[in-house]
């Protein structure tokens, strides 16, 4: 059942070129303790007697669970706590709406992380806010009378809401990746961007950023808005990982069709595509698996096998599967095909088939395994053509440490097993192969 409290209007404060609160909600810490059924919620809209909106505007607390009452507030703080189903949502002062670089904070958060979206339908399952319990509105949240704030991967705690503006300063740029290079963008017309690879960027320690940067290893990148007459943006960063094929893993074998058809002629259901030691299969029964004509008779594209939902790549050799090459295209115009495999990483140029319209030669999407097995499975949630290059590897476990070049002094064994310098034999150390005698 809903609760609404008497609504005080308090005058909307002038906007002026320092940041200037448009929206506060500040919880008492004697608040009583509030139940919220499932399905429920729990409005606010003025001053009462355990906090205070002061701009206007109110908030309301829901349960998203569909069968069990939450405790939502408790210990004088919100507690976004169960199901990623409890939510808040915040409406603002009558008049006001977001605009791109607002600010909103949690306050007194005992515990950082939790989403912000725009829409009660856009459930947010990660946490995007930043480690001092704050996010910049994007220019996505333009002319939003409101705003979401999500329980995330964590179970936000806090006493209130705020969200400033600053009129005079730069809106944060956004870093992004696309097609395997970094890209800057600044909502702020005419402002430059400055970063770097540490924390503390200014224009004199960062670079200017021109056009999207190649990812060639994993880093964090830091970057700030600049624009004269206009304070620099806050830094923001964005941790940017690199996954590439071992350089010591094998090309082991090519799974692909065994005979080409005739342009024309009818597909072939397949049981798998096999050479003996490595094997693709389906897994569901409507999954598919089946030789076809080449796309438009093309050299380039014979060998390619349809296939759709998740196909079963094993070997019963002796080395343990590194890496699984995916080439091949769409089996639709105007639409890429997303790859994804379990226990494996897309590599940082792009894990999507080309769609199959203009194109002359086959796409790739190398994916990287976290730990070397024998078993993987490939994903496919729409149709396309593909063969599959299989990568092998002796090692197990350890690829981690050789992939993204860690230096932390830490010695494993060819099982993947961390040892001591006492350890004999073959060892990695910093990513790199040696012999303890």
């Amino acid at each position: 059942m809903k609760k609404f409290f008497t609504l005080i209007a308090v005058a909307f404060a002038t906007l002026s070129l320092n940041a200037t609160e448009i929206f506060k909600f500040q919880l008492n810490s004697d608040a009583p303790e509030v139940t919220v059924s499932a399905g429920e919620s729990y409005t606010i809209d003025g001053t009462y007697a355990y906090g205070t909106i002061t701009l206007g505007g109110s908030i309301t607390i829901n349960n998203g669970h569909s069968k069990n009452a939450s405790k939502m507030i408790s210990g004088g703080k919100i507690n976004l706590g169960g199901s990623g189903g409890n939510y808040v949502e915040v409406n603002l002062p009558s008049g006001v709406t977001l605009k791109a670089g607002d600010v909103i904070k949690l306050l007194g958060g005992t515990d950082k992380g939790g989403g912000i979206s725009f829409a009660d339908d856009q459930k947010i399952s990660t946490d995007n806010m930043d480690a001092n319990n704050e996010f910049t509105v994007p220019a996505g949240g333009d002319a939003m009378p409101r705003f979401f704030i999500w329980r995330g991967a964590t179970k936000p705690k806090f006493t209130g809401i705020l969200v400033e503006r600053n009129e005079n300063q730069v809106i944060s740029p956004v870093i992004s990746v696309a097609d395997g290079k970094v890209v800057m963008t600044c909502a702020t017309e005419g402002a430059e961007i400055y970063y770097a690879t540490a924390a503390g960027v200014t224009t004199s320690t960062g670079t200017k950023y021109t056009a999207p940067i190649a990812i060639t290893s994993t880093v964090t990148y830091y970057a700030i808005g600049v624009k004269e007459g206009m304070e620099n943006s806050k830094e923001v960063s964005k941790a940017v990982e690199y996954v590439t094929i071992p350089t010591d893993a094998t090309l082991e074998a090519t799974l692909k069709a065994p005979s080409d058809i005739a342009p024309g002629g009818s597909d072939v259901e397949l049981e798998s595509l096999t050479d003996g030691t490595f094997t693709a299969t389906k897994k569901e029964s409507d999954a598919v698996l089946s030789n076809s004509a080449p796309y438009n008779n093309l050299d380039a594209f014979k060998g390619l096998v349809k296939v759709k939902k998740t196909i079963i790549i094993t070997t019963t050799g002796e080395k343990n599967i590194a890496a699984i090459r995916v080439k091949g295209i769409s089996n639709s115009d105007g639409n890429g095909q997303a790859v994804t495999a379990t226990g494996m990483k897309f590599t940082t140029d792009s894990n999507v088939l080309p769609a199959r319209d203009a194109v002359t030669e086959p796409g790739v999407v190398d994916l990287v395994a976290e730990t070397p097995a024998k078993k993987f499975e490939v994903y496919f949630s729409g149709q396309a053509r593909v063969m599959f290059e299989v990568y092998t590897t002796t090692a197990t476990g350890i690829l981690e440490v050789k992939k993204f070049e860690v230096s932390d002094g830490v010695i494993y064994n060819l099982a993947g097993q961390k040892v001591n310098e006492n350890y004999k034999g073959v060892v990695i150390k910093d990513g790199k192969k040696m012999i303890q005698k």
